[in-house]
């Protein structure tokens, strides 16, 4: 009997190398959440205020990624990614475990800001390699996997991290948070091979040369709906990063949650029910605009408009139970626009400048988005003040959301454009510029 082969850019073809790649950006969020459940005994242990524990979980990782991002972008449109991806996986895990061995505030600092460096090649080269392996009608379904990363990395960091520091201390958490990287990067390297460039988008045997940073964003800003797209992600994930870095604090504060327990809360409700919005979000959306690409804009923008009423639903209710329960329901509608929305990025950059494209995003989102999230929330909070600062300031972050939906409305409405633009650029039609 014969096996089957999977056809190439399905699904199936792709799993085992999508399974190590999502494994690896669980790792970088693990390593990179993992300060938010250890939050309140770093205030206490260094005195800290909610501002600098914002600055701490926000700019001071987000600077150093956005310096050399662009330059990481560069290299992961010329060099091998496999490579690339092991090697800053290393050196993100390595710092992680060192955070857990600082002795100041400073300290803390240094090693987050290396932290924020390394990670700065990790969605960038995995998403290049994906856009890659799976075929145009195939990505966001293959995407929004992927991003299942997010909510394992999120949920794990929450559980294990919760776990760990209430009978380890924080230290700990920090500890067996970055040890999973080390290992997997060793894995990546011995069982991954790197995607050949350009095979979904293109018949050619030889993609085309790399583009420069200048030509790269001559093509990018005469592309309306990736911009516009990119801008509502941007503020998407802004409120997606203040829900994490605070949720852990607003269940302690508000209902009375020691670590442990507000731990295994939102590591459910950031895992368990994460996972779910995103899993959702990219297989339907493929699944209801297929031959209609402009309509997989107006998911995420559906998604981001339920983001407000139901945060306020979660910080104004008086129970447990009913703030709880809309966390959950929070958490998914948080996690649903990663598949369509970085899906459709990836399909309207051309395959020459997808990796500088992706760093790029990534820069913007975690200078703006991670970097001043959680320290725009911290410092409402301090500005507000009294016993229920931080819920209100959770409130007002979050109505941010009715922005992107905003964006990727105006965005759907010239996906077709820009698909056609970068066709010509794959077929050597399209003029410079």
């Amino acid at each position: 009997m014969i096996a089957k082969t999977a056809p190439a850019g399905s699904i199936r073809a792709g799993l085992y190398p999508l399974f190590i790649l999502t494994l690896a950006y669980t790792c970088h969020f693990i390593d990179r959440t993992v300060i938010s459940i250890v939050i309140e005994p770093l205030k206490h242990e260094f005195d800290l205020n909610d501002s600098q524990i914002g600055f701490l979980s926000g700019l001071a990782y987000a600077i150093p990624f956005a310096i050399v991002g662009i330059p990481i972008g560069l290299l992961i449109d010329r060099i091998n990614r496999r490579n690339l991806l092991a090697t800053v996986l290393t050196i993100w895990s390595g710092f992680t475990i060192l955070v857990g061995f600082a002795r100041s505030y400073t300290m803390i600092l240094v090693a987050r800001m290396c932290v924020g460096m390394a990670e700065a090649g990790a969605s960038p080269s995995a998403l290049s390699m994906i856009s890659d392996m799976f075929a145009p009608n195939r990505r966001a379904t293959a995407v929004s996997l992927y991003y299942l990363s997010v909510a394992f990395g999120t949920g794990g960091s929450f559980i294990i991290g919760g776990v760990v520091a209430a009978h380890y201390g924080w230290r700990a958490a920090f500890w067996v948070a970055g040890v999973p990287g080390l290992l997997l990067a060793l894995l990546m390297v011995l069982t991954m091979r790197e995607p050949k460039r350009g095979a979904m988008d293109m018949a050619a045997d030889t993609p085309p040369p790399p583009m420069g940073a200048g030509q790269a964003w001559r093509f990018a800003r005469r592309q309306a709906a990736l911009l516009h797209i990119s801008v509502g992600m941007i503020i998407s994930n802004l409120v997606l990063s203040s829900f994490l870095v605070w949720i852990a604090s607003f269940l302690i504060r508000e209902h009375g949650f020691d670590i442990k327990g507000a731990g295994l809360m939102v590591g459910i409700g950031a895992g368990l029910f994460g996972s779910i919005g995103s899993a959702l979000g990219g297989s339907l959306a493929d699944k209801l605009t297929r031959g209609r690409p402009a309509r997989l804009a107006l998911a995420p923008a559906l998604v981001a408009l339920c983001v407000g009423p139901i945060t306020a639903a979660m910080v104004l209710s008086n129970g447990t139970t009913g703030a709880v329960v809309a966390m959950m329901v929070l958490a998914m509608f948080l996690n649903a626009h990663f598949g369509p929305a970085y899906s459709l990025v990836l399909s309207l950059s051309a395959s020459p400048m997808r990796g500088v494209s992706m760093s790029a995003l990534q820069v913007a989102t975690n200078l703006l988005s991670f970097g001043f999230g959680p320290l725009l929330v911290g410092g409402l909070s301090d500005v507000i003040g009294g016993a229920h600062s931080l819920k209100y300031s959770i409130l007002i972050v979050s109505m941010l959301s009715l922005w992107a939906s905003l964006h990727y409305v105006l965005g759907s409405r010239s996906v077709d454009a820009g698909l056609a633009r970068v066709s010509a650029c794959h077929e050597g039609t399209l003029a410079d510029g």
